[in-house]
């Protein structure tokens, strides 16, 4: 994904540091991995204490109807779009099988993402951030057939 296309929802999300330069030079496929590579690197590095601040904003309020919620199920869509198009671009360039479907790789890679955030504040054990990695990059998310 090109950063003239992530940067300004990311810029909206308080994403700004999971651009990482080396990107810009990844595949289509391993691009996406360095997408989530760089948000469990944000994590790491604690340059948000209270861990994601949409993974918490979308536990504490997606059984609360209202503005909130809705405006957080808007912004959690477009995350999972971010993702989605890269899996599109790795299905273009012929990285991933053309069946593909692109929410089906996009939801595993933000769910572990996720669980890694609250994992860490949860337990304070960085292993998760491995775990989360090894899962991200393993057959199960992300197999070429």
């Amino acid at each position: 994904m090109g950063q003239e296309r992530s940067q300004p929802l990311r810029r909206d999300l308080g994403l700004g540091s999971v651009h990482a330069p080396e990107h810009e030079r990844c595949s289509a496929a391993t691009g996406e991995l360095a997408l989530c590579d760089s948000w469990l690197a944000c994590h790491e590095r604690e340059v948000l204490p209270g861990g994601c601040f949409l993974t918490t904003a979308t536990i504490e309020f997606d059984a609360r109807p209202g503005p909130l919620r809705d405006a957080v199920a808007s912004v959690m869509k477009r995350w999972l779009g971010v993702l989605e198009r890269e899996v599109l671009l790795a299905v273009d360039a012929g990285e991933l099988p053309p069946d593909t479907e692109p929410a089906d790789v996009a939801f595993p890679l933000n769910s572990l993402a996720a669980a890694a955030s609250y994992g860490f504040l949860l337990w304070r054990n960085p292993e998760v951030f491995g775990r989360a990695r090894r899962r991200c990059g393993g057959r199960s998310t992300l197999e070429k057939r």
